[in-house]
């Protein structure tokens, strides 16, 4: 048995699901247009290397400052099954169910929500998900903050070496599938790094390590309409 680990975001999924998040909440009037255009600007600045996704996501936790835990998740499973769950990639499955066919186990390693990355991790019949947690207090409301870690760049990494070491798998027998090249750290750690189409930096990156490159695809009109 080895260590499959999967992004999720332009991964699996064939789009970025904080793109759907912050059109889903300006469309039900929760965030303002201004808010959507900071944050869309955000992302396009992270996608070309001139931001700090880290900000973001931190930025991104302050919206949901007191509101239920129990009402996010329940949120969330219903913004995954509505929106989220008709974007994966052909390929994502198919790969997914060759590692299952090899007794692999397969993580979601994803810098998004962990109420969002479980409810795909559930649907997709994941053994375990590894995400950014938010800070609950005593009566069951977010904080505002973080708890522990944000899984992204090094921290991702610190993540597959935490996860690796406590099921006594060695690094070099693990597989990474991903796009981005903010997941180089986490990479560079794994004895198989895949790259899925990538963004242009991973992509010269990939090209300089040898790396494999595939292109898993995007999801078919009739899935896509279900």
């Amino acid at each position: 048995m080895t260590i499959a680990f999967f992004d999720l975001d332009k991964t699996l999924l064939s789009v970025n699901s904080a793109r759907l998040w912050i059109r889903n909440q300006r469309n039900n009037n929760i965030i303002t247009k201004w808010q959507m255009l900071q944050f869309s600007y955000g992302l396009l600045r992270y996608y070309f290397g001139s931001s700090n996704i880290e900000n973001q996501i931190n930025e991104a936790i302050l919206l949901i400052k007191g509101k239920s835990e129990a009402q996010f998740l329940e949120e969330m499973h219903t913004f995954y099954h509505t929106e989220v769950k008709k974007e994966y990639r052909p390929a994502a499955l198919l790969t997914l169910e060759k590692h299952r066919d090899q007794n692999d186990k397969l993580v979601l390693l994803t810098s998004c929500p962990y109420p969002l990355a479980i409810a795909a991790a559930k649907d997709l019949n994941l053994h375990d998900c590894l995400s950014t947690q938010f800070a609950v207090d005593i009566n069951g409301y977010y904080t505002g903050l973080a708890h522990g870690n944000i899984c992204y760049g090094e921290g991702k990494a610190k993540a597959v070496i935490d996860f690796t070491n406590k099921h006594n798998v060695p690094l070099n027998q693990c597989f990474f599938y991903t796009d981005s090249i903010t997941d180089l750290p986490a990479l560079a750690l794994v004895g198989n790094p895949v790259v899925v189409n990538p963004d242009p930096r991973l992509n010269r990156e990939a090209i300089r390590n040898k790396w494999p490159i595939v292109d898993w695809g995007k999801p078919n009109v009739t899935k896509k309409n279900r």
